[in-house]
């Protein structure tokens, strides 16, 4: 028990910060919501550039990109089984109504925890997060919980781009 609770207290205070940020980011995609495509977009956007920064930081380790790979797989096949943009709107002002979900939260949750433990082992235990499988199961599962995040905003894009066509072609 000391041992988490020096993990806990050793940790910076931004950290729990940037937790509660995220709690609170996730928690408002259990609720229906109404967003412009930027707004839609771009958190998924920023997970993708934080995960590009871990792979170019990884120096093309073949572990890291076969995890990036299998991650990027199995979250956009996850989209493709959830289809969360089947109660997708598009609003007359333009907007997008989108119904709420919990899986945003648990993604960005499964994020903030996977890379607080690889920086925790990384002080205690250098060495176990230095082998290919550690290595591979990080960039699994932050490309699979990216890649879920931003596949699942472009099948609302997708969806609303659908939604407009027919009014084009009467217009």
């Amino acid at each position: 028990m000391q041992f988490l609770v020096k993990v806990i207290t050793g940790a910076p205070v931004w950290v729990w910060f940037l937790l509660v940020f995220l709690c609170l980011l996730g928690a408002a995609r259990l609720r229906d919501s109404r967003v412009s495509p930027l707004r839609l977009l771009l958190p998924s956007v920023i997970f993708v550039l934080l995960a590009c920064g871990k792979l170019i930081a990884a120096h093309g380790d073949p572990a890291a990109l076969a995890g990036a790979f299998l991650g990027a797989l199995i979250g956009a096949a996850a989209v493709a089984v959830v289809k969360p943009e089947r109660q997708t709107e598009l609003l007359p002002d333009g907007r997008i109504l989108i119904s709420g979900e919990w899986h945003s939260l648990a993604l960005i949750l499964l994020l903030f925890w996977t890379n607080y433990a690889y920086a925790v082992m990384a002080v205690i235990a250098p060495a176990a997060i230095a082998t290919p499988t550690a290595r591979l199961v990080l960039s699994l599962l932050n490309v699979f919980s990216t890649g879920f995040m931003l596949c699942r905003s472009l099948a609302h894009l997708r969806k609303v781009q659908r939604l407009q066509r027919p009014e084009v072609a009467k217009g």
